[in-house]
């Protein structure tokens, strides 16, 4: 016999979450909030019931379980919901590295984090006839950040990007109106013939003649490389990359050792771009020249922000030491949330690498 009813607000750490399907597991009840996210369930007998609360606004919320006693005596219990995980988009596709085994990874790291709802979106190939590439529209608008894990340019940086137009502009109008956007290794080489792509991020793989070089001093401020002089872009590999921090007031770096010790990786070098609004989070010294250049740096776009990191390396056959690392695993985590929410909720996991030593973590299959 029905007894009571359960009623409340649907709330959300990021946004509005407008009108919500709130379910009552194990039976076949579920109603749809207001536009204000107010619901009410009715016709419910005595019993502990779990909630679940999924935002129609966009894709981008879903809820934690919550237990619910619902008791004799009692008109209605109230229970505000807490919309709780950052829908993100993974774009991948195009890409000389291993971007498959990348995207299994990147769920992985971002799934066991308990922040993040993924979802997936990918591009046709380069030589893909035109009718995919005009079915290919990913909706950037309902998530609230991008991880960008493409390479559509080449070594020589001289081929065209492949994005259409319109899904390039997408792009820059989903940052610049406030979403955030997270590129991944491999990015640098990316929409050569795209000069905004270079606002958004700050710097990546351009030849001499094209924008300002970079590195730090021994001071650890930004030195721009005049436009002409400087060498061309390089990745080079090490056994061990030793990462400095030079600040802890950005939230991805909060509480990071002010160095940390990064496995077996290909760091990209030599980069240029317009650096503006451009702060940079971490560096490392070139194992040629032994100059301070740019790990990992931060750049606000209009209203939105990007997060960028040269970590990474992954080719087919080849150890996966970088994407097993404790630290780059607790930087793509932050710099992700980050750059959909502002703020960082993330904390510095026990397995952090310290100055002298790695930290390789289980959750990926060694490789």
């Amino acid at each position: 016999t029905p007894i009571g009813s359960i009623q409340g607000q649907v709330l959300s750490k990021y946004v509005k979450p407008g009108k919500t399907i709130i379910q009552v597991l194990g039976t076949d009840k579920y109603v749809l909030s207001d536009s204000t996210g107010a619901y009410i369930i009715s016709g419910l007998a005595q019993s502990t019931y779990q909630l679940r609360a999924f935002s129609l606004n966009t894709r981008r919320d879903t809820s934690v379980l919550s237990d619910v006693q619902v008791t004799s005596g009692k008109a209605s219990t109230e229970i505000n919901l807490q919309l709780n995980k950052i829908g993100i988009l993974i774009v991948n596709g195009i890409h000389n590295h291993d971007w498959v085994t990348m995207e299994k990874y990147l769920k992985t790291i971002l799934n066991e984090s308990d922040i993040f709802l993924v979802d997936v979106s990918t591009s046709p190939t380069k030589d893909a006839p035109a009718e995919d590439w005009n079915n290919w529209n990913p909706r950037f608008s309902e998530y609230y950040a991008i991880l960008l894990n493409v390479n559509n340019g080449t070594e020589d940086l001289e081929v065209p990007s492949s994005w259409p137009a319109q899904i390039r502009n997408n792009l820059l109008s989903y940052v610049e109106e406030g979403g955030g956007l997270f590129l991944m290794h491999g990015f640098s080489n990316s929409f050569i013939d795209w000069d905004p792509f270079m606002n958004m991020a700050g710097l990546a793989a351009r030849l001499p003649g094209s924008y300002p070089g970079i590195y730090l001093n021994d001071q650890k401020e930004v030195v721009q490389i005049p436009l002409d002089s400087g060498s061309n872009p390089e990745t080079l590999p090490a056994d061990n990359f030793s990462i400095f921090v030079p600040s802890n007031q950005h939230p991805i770096m909060q509480n990071v050792p002010s160095v940390w010790l990064h496995p077996q990786d290909q760091l990209d070098f030599y980069l240029r771009g317009p650096q503006q609004n451009m702060t940079v989070l971490s560096y490392t010294k070139n194992p040629v020249t032994q100059v301070r250049e740019p790990v990992s740096w931060v750049v606000n776009f209009g209203k939105g922000r990007v997060y960028a990191n040269v970590m990474g390396y992954l080719k087919a056959g080849a150890p996966n030491t970088a994407m097993r690392c404790a630290g780059f695993q607790t930087m793509i985590i932050r710099g992700l949330e980050w750059a959909a929410s502002n703020g960082v909720t993330y904390t510095l996991p026990n397995t952090f690498p310290t100055a002298l030593e790695t930290s390789l973590l289980d959750n990926l299959p060694v490789q």
